[in-house]
């Protein structure tokens, strides 16, 4: 099973990285959504609940799954211009700012929600983007993004999509996931802020 898992995760990376239109990140162009004439379905948005933002706009914690550091570069990058969060950053970089700011001793991992949640109680509140994409065979594929608050571990936003890579994933799978997203923050970014949990 795990030779499967792998030989899958590779044949996701040659896929997505096969297109040359595939994986390039961009800045919300003058409409303020990333440039796609595709939107996401109602149907494709499963969860769409509010979450007072402006707590958590410290740091986006990226978790983009094992499919290769140009696709994490690709989510954090996306992510990251959008504007709103003060710092994106991957496991690695969390795990150094962890350390930098004298919290990693108070924190068991960040892979797992129980990890995350310590995290929360010594950092501060952040909000983990969690991101997956899948090959469904010939030229389908899936993916989705979901917002969760690590101190309660529950899921704010969740959409999930699918699309055809003909020429490229961007503009019909990436960017209607990323402007759903954005839809989702810029919506809550105003929310009053609540009292941040005490800190160890």
């Amino acid at each position: 099973m795990k030779h499967i898992s792998l030989l899958a995760i590779a044949l996701i990376s040659l896929s997505l990285g096969a297109c040359s239109s595939t994986m390039k990140a961009v800045k919300p162009d003058v409409t303020g959504s990333f440039p796609t004439k595709d939107a996401l379905k109602p149907e494709e948005i499963l969860v769409n609940e509010p979450l007072p933002l402006a707590d958590y706009r410290r740091l986006a914690f990226i978790q983009a799954g094992d499919r290769g550091e140009s696709y994490e570069d690709f989510i954090q990058e996306s992510v990251s211009n959008i504007g709103f969060f003060q710092k994106v950053l991957n496991k690695q970089g969390f795990e150094q700012e962890l350390i930098t700011s004298g919290k990693s001793d108070s924190v068991s991992n960040i892979s797992d929600l129980i990890g995350l949640r310590q995290a929360a109680k010594a950092y501060g509140p952040f909000l983990v983007v969690r991101t997956n994409v899948e090959w469904l065979g010939g030229y389908d594929y899936t993916a989705s993004i979901e917002a969760i608050d690590p101190v309660t571990g529950r899921t704010h936003f969740h959409a999930k999509r699918k699309a055809f890579n003909w020429a490229g994933l961007d503009k019909p799978l990436f960017y209607p996931l990323f402007n759903g997203f954005l839809s989702w923050v810029n919506a809550n970014k105003q929310a009053p802020a609540a009292s941040a949990p005490a800190q160890n």
